[in-house]
């Protein structure tokens, strides 16, 4: 399958999230197949296939992953401080992409009186928030048609911290304590993920995993931290622009000029502020929405054109 990353590893890049860095790793993929699967003894990190799962649903990025084992196929979502069992009907359009993907690089005639081959799903969220969620699997069945059966049933297994040292519990506590450090140092997003990052290691928490990258969980969190920042300030400015519009009703042309200057404004500010934060020119210009020459002119460095 093109999806199938031939070194069976995830590729790291800077728009990672800790989530897609932790299980890049095939020593830890394969601890996370473990702990689903502890009666399976004999599985080695050879045995995992790094699944593409393509985000059918919207541009923005979500903590998703996908992979193999054998016959099995894994999908699993992240659900951060909100819980929604919106993530069911989520998992079940992974699914039926991954396995239209599947068939396509298979050579697979679905028309033939042949049953064809079809990877066995195993669906789960992976909820790190601190709502407890009763249930330990959902359903489109339960959640969506009242108990009604329909021709499609999807059934989406619940992981939450319950006290355990496996890895899926130790990632479930750094999320914790990474968003108790948030609250401590709400202006210091460094300060927090540093913070964080220590604690757990001395608790032994992911320690081999933040020993080796802690800088790039560092660069990951900046990089998510501008990203919301910068959402949050420009949505902040235009819903005060909405406001003056209705103040200044018939000025459409000034309206108009307003937003734009508005926003540019917005972030000019916001990236002085990221910059100083230490966070590197490319990701601040992604995280504000204007090109690396604007961020370079706005905080005074020369352009590359």
């Amino acid at each position: 399958m093109e999806q199938v990353n031939p070194n069976n590893r995830f590729n790291r890049n800077a728009k990672a999230s800790v989530f897609e860095d932790l299980f890049s790793d095939p020593k830890n993929l394969l601890a996370l197949y473990k702990a689903l699967h502890p009666e399976d003894t004999t599985a080695t990190e050879d045995d995992l296939k790094h699944v593409e799962l393509r985000n059918i649903l919207t541009k923005g990025r979500y903590n998703d992953l996908g992979f193999m084992v054998g016959s099995r196929l894994m999908i699993l979502v992240e659900a951060q401080s909100t819980w929604s069992v919106n993530i069911i009907p989520r998992c079940f359009m992974y699914l039926a992409d991954t396995w239209n993907q599947f068939f396509i690089a298979e050579g697979s005639d679905l028309y033939s009186s042949k049953a064809v081959a079809i990877p066995e799903p195993e669906l789960y969220v992976i909820y790190t928030g601190d709502r407890q969620i009763e249930k330990e699997s959902v359903s489109l069945t339960d959640e969506f048609f009242g108990g009604k059966k329909t021709a499609v049933e999807t059934i989406v297994k619940v992981l939450q911290y319950d006290g355990g040292t496996d890895i899926i519990d130790q990632y479930i506590t750094f999320c914790k304590v990474l968003d108790g450090q948030r609250e401590v140092y709400p202006d210091d997003p460094r300060k927090a993920t540093q913070e964080a990052i220590r604690i757990c290691m001395e608790d032994g928490v992911l320690k081999e995993y933040l020993h080796e990258r802690s800088k790039e969980v560092v660069n990951i969190m900046l990089t998510l931290y501008s990203q919301e920042q910068a959402t949050k300030m420009m949505l902040a400015t235009e819903r005060k622009e909405a406001l003056a519009e209705g103040r200044a009703e018939g000025r459409a042309e000034g309206r108009a000029e307003g937003r734009a200057e508005g926003k540019t404004q917005q972030a000019k500010e916001t990236a002085k502020s990221l910059y100083a934060l230490g966070i590197e020119i490319e990701k601040i210009a992604q995280g504000v929405g204007y090109t690396v020459d604007d961020v370079k002119k706005w905080i005074g460095l020369p352009s590359d054109s």
